[in-house]
């Protein structure tokens, strides 16, 4: 269990703090996504049941494969935000378990005769205190475009919140269709899409660095 002292539940004085995001590494930051998410889609917004569980983590099978990062926020040591990358595999993805991305790939297919390799974005959490400010989804995006591409991922499939997707427009992804509720989630969702090349040239558009971050401080 994670020290009480990090069980903080409205860690407002925090908000001033240096906040440092990256590519969890070590089997704590990966525990610390996994807690974020449950804090945030469980206790906070009270989806997926909105029960809180007694491991007070969330985690599915896509977690376990091997091409999957984890950006993981932390505001001082307090784990504040996540985000899962998963680089697609012969099992699928896990934007695929509720939409059909079928024509988009397709249409990729006919576009890049060199390829293309897909990959997920999805399980993004950010905890209450820290919403507000842009700039932690900004950062997380920005880490997120770098691991893509060092990843070698070519295209980004999402499904997401629709309250977060007009976030994700910002950063270059397109929506493929209207909203839709999934039940097992307990919300209205937005299936999107996005080239890698394009979202990492949105995530830096106002940026001097054209790196590949695995880190970033805000």
């Amino acid at each position: 269990m994670r020290p009480p002292a990090l069980r903080r539940r409205s860690p407002c004085r925090d908000v001033l703090m240096v906040i440092r995001i990256k590519v969890a590494e070590s089997e704590r930051e990966v525990d610390d996504a996994l807690w974020v998410r449950h804090e945030v889609f469980v206790v906070e917004e009270g989806k997926l049941g909105g029960k809180p569980l007694a491991s007070e983590r969330i985690v599915d099978r896509f977690d376990a494969f091997p091409d999957v990062h984890h950006v993981i926020a932390y505001a001082g040591a307090e784990p504040i935000a996540t985000l899962r990358l998963v680089r697609e595999g012969v099992l699928g993805l896990p934007a695929e378990e509720h939409f059909d991305f079928s024509g988009y790939r397709e249409a990729i297919a006919r576009e890049r005769l060199g390829g293309a390799v897909f990959g997920s974005a999805g399980m993004l959490a950010v905890r209450q205190a820290w919403r507000r400010r842009r700039d932690v989804a900004r950062g997380m995006f920005r880490v997120a475009a770098g691991v893509s591409v060092a990843a070698g991922i070519t295209h980004l499939l999402v499904v997401v919140d629709h309250h977060s997707a007009r976030m994700y427009r910002r950063f270059g992804f397109e929506a493929l269709a209207e909203r839709f509720w999934v039940e097992a989630i307990g919300s209205f969702v937005v299936p999107l899409a996005a080239g890698v090349e394009r979202f990492h040239a949105w995530a830096f558009a106002d940026a001097r660095e054209t790196g590949l971050p695995s880190e970033d401080r805000l």
